[in-house]
């Protein structure tokens, strides 16, 4: 991947994105933990979210904190920083639902950071399915209006699109 991605013409641009998925091996997140000499959580989205913590933190040096779903609903991630990443369940999505929510990324450190997190979802077999989704944003600062014009022309174009 790294070797890819230095051949890339990528700029410092900011974005975040969030993963939405689903479906996982229990029996494989429990037997890492065992490895790993941690002890499995009671639930299955419990044994997950400690496995997935653990494997995402060993890959790359990024914080990631379970919110347990308590900010369902909100939009929000109070007292974190912009780099954190989020490993929370996700109530929109069908059967036992998971979405990482990344801070801002930027660069080619922030691609390998969503490549670890790709990862560890590899490894763990986690799934989508026609519930999940994947979004994308894209930091706008520092643009000049000349640039704010094309991006409003692009996203026009996309809605007239979408409308029809």
């Amino acid at each position: 991947m790294d070797r890819k991605i230095k051949n890339i013409n990528f700029t410092n641009r900011t974005f975040g994105i969030e993963i939405e998925f689903t479906g996982f091996d229990t029996s494989k997140a429990t037997r890492y933990l065992r490895e790993n000499d941690m002890t499995p959580a009671r639930t299955n989205k419990a044994l997950f979210i400690k496995a997935m913590t653990h494997k995402v933190t060993q890959i790359t040096p990024i914080n990631i904190i379970d919110d347990g779903g308590y900010n369902r609903g909100r939009n929000q991630y109070v007292g974190v920083n912009n780099q954190t990443w989020f490993l929370k369940t996700d109530p929109t999505v069908s059967g036992m639902g998971f979405e990482f929510v990344s801070g801002i990324k930027s660069g080619v450190q922030g691609l390998r950071e969503v490549k670890a997190v790709m990862d560890a979802m590899t490894f763990f077999k986690s799934t989508v399915n026609t519930s999940c989704g994947f979004h994308v944003h894209h930091g706008v600062a520092k643009q000049s209006r000349n640039e704010y014009g094309m991006i409003e022309d692009k996203v026009s174009l996309t809605a007239t699109h979408f409308a029809n």
